[in-house]
Protein backbone atom coordinates (compact mmCIF):
# COMPACT_ATOMS: atom_id res chain seq x y z
CA UNK A 1 0.00 0.00 0.00
CA UNK A 2 3.02 2.20 0.33
CA UNK A 3 4.02 1.99 -3.01
CA UNK A 4 0.91 2.23 -3.99
CA UNK A 5 0.36 5.65 -2.69
CA UNK A 6 4.06 6.76 -3.82
CA UNK A 7 3.15 5.87 -7.49
CA UNK A 8 -0.11 7.01 -8.14
CA UNK A 9 -0.96 9.02 -5.05
CA UNK A 10 -4.32 8.54 -2.61
CA UNK A 11 -6.77 6.94 -5.11
CA UNK A 12 -10.68 6.72 -3.87
CA UNK A 13 -11.27 4.52 -6.68
CA UNK A 14 -11.33 0.54 -6.67
CA UNK A 15 -7.86 -0.27 -7.93
CA UNK A 16 -6.75 -3.56 -9.23
CA UNK A 17 -2.75 -4.40 -7.94
CA UNK A 18 -0.35 -6.80 -9.87
CA UNK A 19 2.45 -7.26 -7.72
CA UNK A 20 5.79 -9.46 -7.87
CA UNK A 21 4.61 -11.64 -4.64
CA UNK A 22 4.54 -15.03 -5.74
CA UNK A 23 1.62 -16.44 -3.74
CA UNK A 24 3.36 -19.92 -3.53
CA UNK A 25 6.62 -18.97 -2.89
CA UNK A 26 5.36 -16.43 -0.02
CA UNK A 27 2.53 -19.86 1.43
CA UNK A 28 6.84 -21.82 1.17
CA UNK A 29 8.04 -19.01 2.90
CA UNK A 30 5.79 -18.38 5.89
CA UNK A 31 5.60 -22.55 6.65
CA UNK A 32 9.13 -22.62 6.71
CA UNK A 33 9.62 -19.77 9.60
CA UNK A 34 6.83 -21.04 11.33
CA UNK A 35 7.53 -24.17 11.65
CA UNK A 36 10.77 -23.23 12.91
CA UNK A 37 9.59 -20.70 15.28
CA UNK A 38 7.42 -23.43 16.87
CA UNK A 39 10.50 -25.46 17.39
CA UNK A 40 12.83 -22.86 19.67
CA UNK A 41 9.61 -21.47 21.67
CA UNK A 42 12.31 -23.07 24.63
CA UNK A 43 14.89 -20.80 23.34
CA UNK A 44 13.02 -17.99 24.02
CA UNK A 45 12.73 -17.05 20.06
CA UNK A 46 9.55 -15.17 19.60
CA UNK A 47 9.65 -13.44 16.66
CA UNK A 48 11.57 -14.01 12.79
CA UNK A 49 11.12 -12.03 9.30
CA UNK A 50 12.09 -13.41 6.02
CA UNK A 51 12.86 -11.43 2.43
CA UNK A 52 13.65 -13.23 -0.43
CA UNK A 53 13.92 -10.78 -3.58
CA UNK A 54 14.42 -12.15 -7.14
CA UNK A 55 17.76 -10.66 -8.12
CA UNK A 56 16.32 -8.43 -10.20
CA UNK A 57 14.91 -6.46 -7.33
CA UNK A 58 11.17 -7.93 -7.20
CA UNK A 59 10.12 -8.69 -3.90
CA UNK A 60 8.62 -12.34 -4.20
CA UNK A 61 8.08 -12.92 -0.81
CA UNK A 62 7.61 -10.95 2.63
CA UNK A 63 6.62 -11.99 6.08
CA UNK A 64 6.75 -9.14 8.91
CA UNK A 65 6.30 -11.92 12.13
CA UNK A 66 5.02 -14.93 13.52
CA UNK A 67 1.22 -13.52 13.32
CA UNK A 68 -0.46 -10.38 11.12
CA UNK A 69 -3.09 -10.56 12.91
CA UNK A 70 -1.55 -10.34 16.29
CA UNK A 71 0.60 -7.79 15.19
CA UNK A 72 0.87 -5.23 12.23
CA UNK A 73 4.46 -4.18 12.67
CA UNK A 74 7.03 -5.64 9.75
CA UNK A 75 9.96 -6.41 11.28
CA UNK A 76 10.98 -7.34 7.69
CA UNK A 77 11.38 -3.22 6.83
CA UNK A 78 10.77 -1.53 10.16
CA UNK A 79 12.67 -2.66 12.42
CA UNK A 80 16.39 -1.74 12.50
CA UNK A 81 18.34 -4.29 14.52
CA UNK A 82 21.98 -4.86 14.76
CA UNK A 83 22.83 -7.38 12.06
CA UNK A 84 26.35 -8.86 13.64
CA UNK A 85 28.61 -10.55 11.32
CA UNK A 86 26.67 -10.27 8.47
CA UNK A 87 27.78 -6.70 8.04
CA UNK A 88 31.15 -7.96 7.40
CA UNK A 89 30.96 -8.87 3.81
CA UNK A 90 30.99 -5.07 3.39
CA UNK A 91 34.44 -4.72 5.46
CA UNK A 92 36.00 -7.27 2.96
CA UNK A 93 34.33 -6.23 0.11
CA UNK A 94 36.05 -2.46 0.96
CA UNK A 95 38.94 -3.86 0.99
CA UNK A 96 39.14 -5.83 -1.62
CA UNK A 97 37.88 -2.74 -3.53
CA UNK A 98 41.03 -0.86 -2.21
CA UNK A 99 43.53 -3.50 -3.73
CA UNK A 100 43.35 -6.24 -1.33
CA UNK A 101 43.40 -10.40 -2.34
CA UNK A 102 41.42 -13.03 -0.64
CA UNK A 103 44.64 -14.22 -0.05
CA UNK A 104 46.34 -11.37 1.56
CA UNK A 105 46.74 -11.64 5.57
CA UNK A 106 45.53 -10.69 8.50
CA UNK A 107 46.33 -11.20 12.22
CA UNK A 108 43.52 -13.07 14.12
CA UNK A 109 45.06 -12.32 17.67
CA UNK A 110 43.33 -10.78 20.94
CA UNK A 111 43.55 -6.99 20.22
CA UNK A 112 45.70 -5.44 23.07
CA UNK A 113 45.69 -1.66 22.46
CA UNK A 114 43.57 1.22 22.51
CA UNK A 115 39.75 0.93 24.08
CA UNK A 116 37.95 -1.53 22.31
CA UNK A 117 38.65 -5.37 23.22
CA UNK A 118 36.51 -7.15 21.05
CA UNK A 119 37.26 -11.05 21.73
CA UNK A 120 36.62 -14.01 18.88
CA UNK A 121 33.77 -16.95 20.11
CA UNK A 122 34.86 -19.18 22.51
CA UNK A 123 38.39 -16.96 22.94
CA UNK A 124 39.62 -19.14 19.51
CA UNK A 125 42.22 -17.18 17.49
CA UNK A 126 44.10 -18.66 14.29
CA UNK A 127 46.94 -16.33 14.02
CA UNK A 128 48.00 -15.19 10.44
CA UNK A 129 44.52 -15.76 8.37
CA UNK A 130 44.37 -15.15 5.17
CA UNK A 131 40.73 -13.01 4.61
CA UNK A 132 39.25 -15.72 3.21
CA UNK A 133 39.54 -17.53 6.09
CA UNK A 134 38.81 -14.75 8.52
CA UNK A 135 35.01 -14.44 6.51
CA UNK A 136 34.92 -17.84 6.39
CA UNK A 137 35.34 -18.71 9.91
CA UNK A 138 33.86 -14.96 11.10
CA UNK A 139 36.69 -14.63 12.80
CA UNK A 140 36.59 -10.78 14.81
CA UNK A 141 39.52 -9.53 15.91
CA UNK A 142 40.57 -10.17 12.10
CA UNK A 143 37.68 -8.25 10.79
CA UNK A 144 38.48 -5.31 12.95
CA UNK A 145 42.23 -5.28 12.35
CA UNK A 146 41.39 -5.46 8.80
CA UNK A 147 38.84 -2.44 9.12
CA UNK A 148 41.71 -0.44 11.15
CA UNK A 149 44.09 -1.07 8.05
CA UNK A 150 41.96 0.05 5.50
CA UNK A 151 42.44 3.30 7.06
CA UNK A 152 39.30 4.97 7.37
CA UNK A 153 36.07 3.52 8.78
CA UNK A 154 34.45 6.35 6.71
CA UNK A 155 35.30 3.57 3.59
CA UNK A 156 33.32 1.16 5.26
CA UNK A 157 30.25 3.21 5.56
CA UNK A 158 30.24 4.38 2.00
CA UNK A 159 30.68 0.77 0.65
CA UNK A 160 27.34 -0.02 3.06
CA UNK A 161 25.88 3.15 1.39
CA UNK A 162 26.59 2.44 -1.97
CA UNK A 163 25.04 -1.11 -1.13
CA UNK A 164 21.93 0.94 -0.02
CA UNK A 165 21.69 0.91 3.21
CA UNK A 166 19.96 4.22 4.25
CA UNK A 167 19.97 3.63 8.14
CA UNK A 168 22.53 5.61 10.26
CA UNK A 169 25.31 3.99 11.00
CA UNK A 170 27.84 4.94 13.73
CA UNK A 171 31.26 5.53 12.61
CA UNK A 172 33.60 3.07 15.30
CA UNK A 173 35.08 0.17 15.28
CA UNK A 174 32.52 -2.18 16.48
CA UNK A 175 30.80 -1.04 13.14
CA UNK A 176 33.22 -3.67 11.73
CA UNK A 177 31.20 -6.54 13.62
CA UNK A 178 27.35 -5.15 13.00
CA UNK A 179 26.50 -2.63 15.67
CA UNK A 180 24.90 -0.38 13.80
CA UNK A 181 20.80 -0.76 13.48
CA UNK A 182 19.55 -1.92 9.65
CA UNK A 183 16.55 -3.28 8.15
CA UNK A 184 16.33 -7.36 6.70
CA UNK A 185 14.99 -5.28 3.50
CA UNK A 186 18.24 -3.10 3.73
CA UNK A 187 20.54 -6.24 3.98
CA UNK A 188 19.19 -8.23 1.71
CA UNK A 189 18.89 -5.30 -1.31
CA UNK A 190 22.47 -4.92 -0.47
CA UNK A 191 23.79 -8.33 -1.26
CA UNK A 192 22.10 -8.71 -4.56
CA UNK A 193 25.19 -6.85 -5.35
CA UNK A 194 27.19 -10.30 -5.20
CA UNK A 195 25.10 -12.54 -7.94
CA UNK A 196 24.65 -9.42 -10.10
CA UNK A 197 28.54 -9.00 -10.42
CA UNK A 198 28.42 -5.48 -9.15
CA UNK A 199 24.98 -4.06 -10.16
CA UNK A 200 22.23 -3.50 -7.87
CA UNK A 201 18.70 -2.87 -8.63
CA UNK A 202 16.09 -1.10 -6.10
CA UNK A 203 13.67 -3.27 -4.80
CA UNK A 204 10.07 -2.97 -6.13
CA UNK A 205 6.65 -5.08 -5.85
CA UNK A 206 4.52 -3.29 -7.60
CA UNK A 207 3.88 -3.88 -11.83
CA UNK A 208 0.86 -2.14 -12.61
CA UNK A 209 -1.82 -0.70 -10.98
CA UNK A 210 -5.11 0.23 -12.87
CA UNK A 211 -9.42 0.39 -12.44
CA UNK A 212 -11.50 -2.05 -12.77
CA UNK A 213 -11.99 -0.58 -16.15
CA UNK A 214 -8.72 -1.03 -17.14
CA UNK A 215 -7.25 2.52 -17.02
CA UNK A 216 -3.77 2.16 -16.30
CA UNK A 217 -2.57 4.50 -13.48
CA UNK A 218 0.77 2.88 -13.04
CA UNK A 219 3.41 0.59 -15.06
CA UNK A 220 6.80 -0.65 -13.60
CA UNK A 221 9.38 0.38 -16.81
CA UNK A 222 12.84 -1.15 -15.56
CA UNK A 223 14.37 1.53 -17.78
CA UNK A 224 12.84 4.40 -15.45
CA UNK A 225 15.52 2.67 -12.98
CA UNK A 226 19.08 2.85 -14.85
CA UNK A 227 21.71 1.20 -13.00
CA UNK A 228 25.45 1.09 -12.49
CA UNK A 229 28.23 -1.08 -11.99
CA UNK A 230 29.04 -0.12 -7.94
CA UNK A 231 32.27 -2.51 -7.69
CA UNK A 232 34.65 -3.79 -10.32
CA UNK A 233 33.98 -7.13 -12.25
CA UNK A 234 37.06 -9.00 -10.42
CA UNK A 235 36.32 -7.48 -6.82
CA UNK A 236 32.65 -8.58 -6.68
CA UNK A 237 34.44 -12.31 -8.27
CA UNK A 238 36.62 -12.78 -5.52
CA UNK A 239 33.54 -11.57 -3.14
CA UNK A 240 31.20 -14.12 -4.66
CA UNK A 241 33.97 -17.38 -4.26
CA UNK A 242 34.77 -15.97 -0.41
CA UNK A 243 30.99 -16.01 0.46
CA UNK A 244 30.46 -19.25 -0.61
CA UNK A 245 32.64 -20.95 0.82
CA UNK A 246 31.09 -19.71 4.10
CA UNK A 247 28.29 -21.76 3.14
CA UNK A 248 29.92 -24.73 1.40
CA UNK A 249 32.69 -25.06 4.48
CA UNK A 250 32.43 -22.11 6.81
CA UNK A 251 29.75 -21.05 9.72
CA UNK A 252 26.80 -21.25 7.01
CA UNK A 253 26.88 -24.85 6.23
CA UNK A 254 23.54 -25.47 7.94
CA UNK A 255 22.16 -23.25 4.69
CA UNK A 256 24.00 -25.49 1.87
CA UNK A 257 21.02 -26.22 -0.05
CA UNK A 258 22.83 -28.58 -2.18
CA UNK A 259 24.00 -25.77 -5.20
CA UNK A 260 25.49 -23.14 -5.20
CA UNK A 261 24.91 -20.73 -2.21
CA UNK A 262 26.31 -18.13 -0.99
CA UNK A 263 25.98 -15.42 2.22
CA UNK A 264 26.91 -14.85 5.81
CA UNK A 265 25.35 -15.37 9.08
CA UNK A 266 25.33 -12.76 11.83
CA UNK A 267 24.70 -12.88 15.73
CA UNK A 268 23.92 -9.57 17.65
CA UNK A 269 25.17 -8.92 21.15
CA UNK A 270 24.29 -11.49 23.59
CA UNK A 271 22.25 -13.49 21.39
CA UNK A 272 19.61 -10.98 20.96
CA UNK A 273 19.33 -11.22 16.75
CA UNK A 274 20.15 -14.19 14.49
CA UNK A 275 20.72 -13.03 11.21
CA UNK A 276 21.73 -15.01 7.41
CA UNK A 277 21.57 -13.31 4.23
CA UNK A 278 22.25 -15.71 1.24
CA UNK A 279 22.18 -15.67 -2.34
CA UNK A 280 21.52 -18.05 -5.23
CA UNK A 281 21.83 -17.43 -8.88
CA UNK A 282 17.93 -16.37 -9.15
CA UNK A 283 17.22 -15.27 -5.41
CA UNK A 284 18.70 -13.37 -2.78
CA UNK A 285 17.25 -14.15 0.61
CA UNK A 286 17.40 -13.08 4.48
CA UNK A 287 15.93 -14.60 7.42
CA UNK A 288 16.37 -12.83 11.10
CA UNK A 289 14.91 -14.09 14.26
CA UNK A 290 14.44 -12.31 17.49
CA UNK A 291 12.07 -10.28 20.33
CA UNK A 292 10.57 -7.39 20.35
CA UNK A 293 11.66 -6.69 23.25
CA UNK A 294 15.18 -6.98 22.31
CA UNK A 295 15.57 -9.64 25.43
CA UNK A 296 18.39 -12.14 24.62
CA UNK A 297 18.12 -15.35 23.48
CA UNK A 298 19.39 -18.85 24.61
CA UNK A 299 22.60 -18.64 22.56
CA UNK A 300 20.57 -18.44 19.15
CA UNK A 301 23.25 -17.53 16.41
CA UNK A 302 22.93 -16.83 12.82
CA UNK A 303 24.35 -20.07 11.68
CA UNK A 304 21.85 -22.34 13.33
CA UNK A 305 17.98 -21.93 13.00
CA UNK A 306 17.98 -18.73 10.30
CA UNK A 307 20.66 -20.93 8.18
CA UNK A 308 18.01 -24.12 8.08
CA UNK A 309 14.83 -21.87 7.37
CA UNK A 310 17.06 -20.01 4.49
CA UNK A 311 17.96 -23.75 3.32
CA UNK A 312 14.49 -25.24 3.41
CA UNK A 313 13.28 -22.58 1.24
CA UNK A 314 15.47 -22.66 -1.33
CA UNK A 315 15.48 -26.35 -1.63
CA UNK A 316 11.76 -26.16 -1.89
CA UNK A 317 11.52 -23.77 -4.79
CA UNK A 318 12.32 -24.32 -8.08
CA UNK A 319 14.23 -22.67 -10.22
CA UNK A 320 16.16 -21.71 -7.44
CA UNK A 321 19.69 -23.61 -7.83
CA UNK A 322 19.97 -21.66 -11.50
CA UNK A 323 23.95 -21.47 -12.02
CA UNK A 324 25.78 -18.49 -10.82
CA UNK A 325 27.88 -17.89 -14.04
CA UNK A 326 31.33 -16.20 -14.09
CA UNK A 327 30.29 -13.97 -16.90
CA UNK A 328 28.76 -10.83 -17.06
CA UNK A 329 24.77 -10.96 -17.95
CA UNK A 330 23.31 -9.12 -21.30
CA UNK A 331 20.41 -8.20 -19.80
CA UNK A 332 19.83 -8.14 -16.27
CA UNK A 333 16.28 -6.54 -15.40
CA UNK A 334 13.91 -7.19 -17.74
CA UNK A 335 10.86 -8.25 -16.11
CA UNK A 336 9.18 -11.32 -17.30
CA UNK A 337 5.43 -12.81 -17.07
CA UNK A 338 5.80 -13.26 -13.48
CA UNK A 339 2.77 -14.82 -10.87
CA UNK A 340 1.35 -12.37 -8.42
CA UNK A 341 -1.14 -11.48 -6.24
CA UNK A 342 -3.77 -8.59 -6.88
CA UNK A 343 -6.11 -6.96 -4.64
CA UNK A 344 -9.15 -8.70 -6.17
CA UNK A 345 -7.54 -11.67 -7.06
CA UNK A 346 -4.46 -14.39 -5.94
CA UNK A 347 -2.59 -16.39 -8.78
CA UNK A 348 -0.90 -19.25 -6.93
CA UNK A 349 1.17 -20.54 -9.71
CA UNK A 350 5.09 -21.08 -9.01
CA UNK A 351 6.34 -22.29 -12.56
CA UNK A 352 6.07 -18.89 -14.12
CA UNK A 353 9.67 -17.31 -12.78
CA UNK A 354 11.20 -17.38 -16.26
CA UNK A 355 14.92 -17.31 -16.48
CA UNK A 356 15.43 -13.88 -14.66
CA UNK A 357 18.78 -13.45 -13.96
CA UNK A 358 20.12 -16.76 -14.66
CA UNK A 359 22.99 -15.28 -16.12
CA UNK A 360 24.91 -14.20 -13.70
CA UNK A 361 28.21 -14.58 -11.91
CA UNK A 362 29.65 -16.78 -8.91
CA UNK A 363 32.20 -15.86 -7.14
CA UNK A 364 32.98 -17.76 16.78
CA UNK A 365 29.05 -17.27 17.81
CA UNK A 366 28.94 -15.81 21.11
CA UNK A 367 29.34 -12.25 21.30
CA UNK A 368 30.35 -10.46 24.82
CA UNK A 369 30.17 -6.98 26.21
CA UNK A 370 33.87 -5.39 26.30
CA UNK A 371 34.77 -1.96 26.76
CA UNK A 372 30.99 -0.93 26.69
CA UNK A 373 30.81 -1.56 22.86
CA UNK A 374 29.45 -4.51 21.23
CA UNK A 375 31.09 -7.23 19.78
CA UNK A 376 29.91 -9.96 17.26
CA UNK A 377 30.99 -13.03 15.77
CA UNK A 378 28.84 -16.02 13.06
Amino acid sequence: MDEINRNVGAVEDDLIVQTTLSLDLQNKTEKALLDKLVTVRDDHVSQGAVVILENNGAVRAMVGGRNYAESQFNRATQALRPPGSSFKPFVFLTALNRGWSSNDTILDAPITEGSYRPKNFADLYYGQVTLQQALEKSMNTATVRLADQIGNMGYVIGTAKKLGITSNLDRNQSLALGSSGVSLLEMVSAYTVFPNLGYRPEPYAVLSIKDKDGNIYYSYDPASRPLQSLFPRHVVSDMNMMLQKVVSEGTAQAAYPGFPAGGKTGTSQDFRDAWFIGYTGLYTAGVWLGNDDNSPMVRMTGGKVPAEIWGTIMRQTKMASAPIYQQEPERIYQPEQMPSVSTDAASSSSNGLGGLLSRIISGGEKSQEQQKRPQYNN
